[in-house]
């Protein structure tokens, strides 16, 4: 009896990926693609990852490298948003100067509370650094402990954190 390969002949778990001369990280569109600019990455490196190690550190980085992008569109857009931000900080502070009645009042010192929130959440955001260990980006069921097939009867366990 001969058993049957559970997946086909030319099956290839390399990973492949391009690197760009200021570092940007993209991973090839198919793993047979070595040469980038047949994909419009001219003067890009092309880089394999064999084992498990290799492409945990190309994920790591490259969610680095998704967590910087995402923080600085949070910046630019704090930065855009400012002169509104502050406009509207003014007119409740004279709102609260004239406000008739304790509701208006309240209304306006929540404004302003919420203003200054989002300025310790940009200066938070300012000052982080990225933690792979802090990772969210992983798949619900990756971050939990299961048992899993017919180790739900022993002490097996899968995920991430096991």
């Amino acid at each position: 009896m001969e058993i049957l390969a559970s997946r086909p002949a030319n099956h290839n778990e390399t990973l492949t990926y391009y690197v760009s001369p200021s570092g940007e990280i993209q991973l090839a569109p198919d793993n047979r693609i070595t040469d980038p600019s047949r994909v419009g990455r001219a003067g890009w490196h092309c880089f394999e990852a064999k084992t498990t190690k290799e492409k945990e550190d190309i994920a790591i980085r490259m969610s680095e490298q998704l967590w910087k992008k995402k923080r600085d569109l949070e910046i630019q857009q704090h930065m855009r948003e400012a002169a509104q931000r502050n406009e509207l900080r003014a007119s409740a502070r004279i709102r609260l100067a004239k406000s008739p009645t304790k509701l208006d009042a309240l209304c306006n010192q929540k404004i302003i509370a919420r203003l200054d929130e989002d300025e310790q959440k940009f200066f938070k955001l300012l000052t982080d650094e990225f933690d792979p260990t802090k990772r969210t980006s992983g798949l619900e069921i990756e971050w939990k402990d299961a048992a899993i097939g017919f180790a739900s009867r022993g002490d097996k366990r899968a995920g991430l954190n096991g």
